[in-house]
């Protein structure tokens, strides 16, 4: 799991494009890297600044104009790295093709995602054997390729064991590949999962999160809950508490079920009748 987690996601000071990618909301500069050595303090504009609004950088007393997009920090504390085409994410930094001229490929579909699909299929059907140890152990090997460590092997047959398994699975390998919304719906549990308050990391660093005194809780859906985290809506630099990113939603009298397009309705001279909430 750690190693889909790096593949997948900066953490706080992780060096990542050649830069240190920072940790709290209000990140003025950073710093490129080169050999594993410091070499340049680089401006990392904030979005959540007013453009215009001048800063002291506290490093080296640069005066910075504030306003922009995030370069190398994100408001959650987290920087996505996957499907990234790392190159071309410096743009006008290195003088190279921007982001918008990225020839990364486009997946349709995943060869994991369909030895998942198999996976999970013979599992819910009851039909368990040792193909769908094998298509679930595949996935695993591919995601500790070259890593010096070995991978930590699907052996049990319990289908209540496999199903905890394989729903952990398709959350860290599927990682912002849009099909989790999907998955939460079809799993029926989608009402627990959206109606949250995402949070984002404390904006004083992971160094220091040993000081909230708080351990969320993880059930056998890969479910986090964060009841009771100390949190607020927008905290900058100093602050321990986690952020508050959005609240979401889920109705479960209306949200399992899609909309039916009114031309097919009346296509019908509406035998067929619109779902519940639309």
């Amino acid at each position: 799991m750690i190693r889909r987690l790096a593949a997948s996601i900066a953490l706080p000071y992780n060096i990542w494009t050649g830069h240190i990618i920072q940790q709290h909301s209000d990140s003025i500069a950073t710093w490129r890297i080169e050999d594993g050595a410091k070499v340049e303090r680089v401006f990392n504009p904030n979005a959540a600044n007013p453009a215009g609004r001048k800063i002291i950088d506290p490093v080296d007393g640069t005066e910075y104009v504030t306003g922009g997009a995030n370069r190398f920090t994100a408001f959650t504390g987290y920087f996505w790295k996957k499907f990234s085409d790392a190159p071309r994410l410096l743009g006008s930094l290195t003088g190279g093709p921007s982001p918008l001229q990225s020839e990364q490929t486009i997946y349709l579909m995943r060869y994991a995602e369909v030895l998942l699909n198999y996976a999970e299929a013979k599992i819910e059907a009851g039909t368990i054997d040792g193909s769908v140890l094998n298509a679930m152990n595949d996935v695993r090997e591919r995601a500790y390729n070259n890593s010096g460590f070995a991978f930590p092997a699907v052996t049990t047959t319990d289908q209540a064991e496999l199903r905890k398994i394989i729903r952990r699975e398709r959350k860290v390998e599927f990682a912002d590949e849009g099909l989790r919304l999907f998955d939460i719906r079809r799993w029926g549990v989608a009402e627990k999962v959206m109606n949250t308050t995402v949070f984002g990391g404390p904006a004083n660093g992971f160094s220091k999160i040993g000081d909230l005194n708080y351990v969320p809780s993880i059930d056998d859906d890969g479910y986090i809950d964060y009841t009771g985290a100390p949190s607020q809506p927008r905290v900058e630099m100093g602050n321990l508490d986690y952020r508050e990113l959005e609240e979401r939603t889920f109705d479960a009298g209306k949200h399992y079920l899609w909309p039916i397009p009114q031309a097919e309705i009346d296509a019908t001279e509406n035998v067929v009748t619109q779902n519940p909430g639309y």
